[in-house]
């Protein structure tokens, strides 16, 4: 009888001990995931505005490199290594969160407000705009850089009006330490490309439709 009662008192321990794991693993865990959107950037209110632009803009779906795909926010840590941050991810993917952003930069900048994303037909746009971005990132250190080729041609592609590579820098906060102030940086490089496209955009309406008795 003597050697039950520390059995006994064992197997209580045990019971409880299990019982205390089990309650222990009910309890509900947090997730630190954060979620991100870029977002349309005010023009300076130093420049003039632009007199509306009246014509219909096609925007092309953009193309990403791969490395840019994943949900996770990439960030550059050297020339030829990147590394994804798993708890800070963007809220909807980039290739629709971009142009998307582009076309509001746009519509502040040039007034225009009939725009067609992804699919139109021919006769339904006056202008179309394809992007390929090569960069677009934030190191560790918080400087964000966005390189892309795009283009300006008349419906269908029959003539390209303009053509050029745009290169951003922007220095922000280390996207670790402030990852909201790392997107805000982006967003201000997409600011920048919409500034460069809404000018050619002027430039090429301009060009098809001169001043009356100015020849073209």
């Amino acid at each position: 009888m003597k050697t039950t009662v520390p059995l006994l008192a064992f197997t209580c321990l045990a019971t409880a001990s299990v019982a205390l794991t089990g309650c222990l693993a009910l309890k509900p865990v947090s997730d630190p995931t954060r979620f991100f959107v870029l977002s349309a950037t005010p023009p300076s209110t130093s420049t003039a505005p632009a007199p509306p632009l009246n014509a219909v803009l096609g925007l092309a779906p953009v193309h990403l490199p791969a490395h840019l795909l994943p949900k996770s926010l990439c960030i550059r840590k050297s020339e030829h290594e990147v590394v994804y941050a798993d708890f800070l991810q963007w809220a909807e993917p980039l290739e629709q969160a971009i142009p998307n952003v582009i076309g509001q930069d746009l519509t502040q900048r040039l007034g225009v407000t009939r725009m067609r994303f992804r699919v139109w037909s021919r006769n339904a746009v006056d202008y179309e705009a394809q992007i390929r971005f090569f960069h677009f990132e934030a190191d560790e250190q918080g400087r964000v850089i966005l390189e892309a080729h795009w283009t300006i041609t008349k419906p269908g592609g029959i003539e390209t009006l303009a053509a050029s590579k745009s290169r951003v820098v922007k220095e922000g906060p280390p996207p670790f330490d402030d990852p909201d102030g790392s997107v805000a940086a982006l967003s201000d490089a997409l600011s920048d490309l919409s500034a460069a496209l809404a000018e050619s955009l002027q430039q090429a309406h301009a060009g098809s439709h001169p001043a009356p008795g100015i020849m073209p």
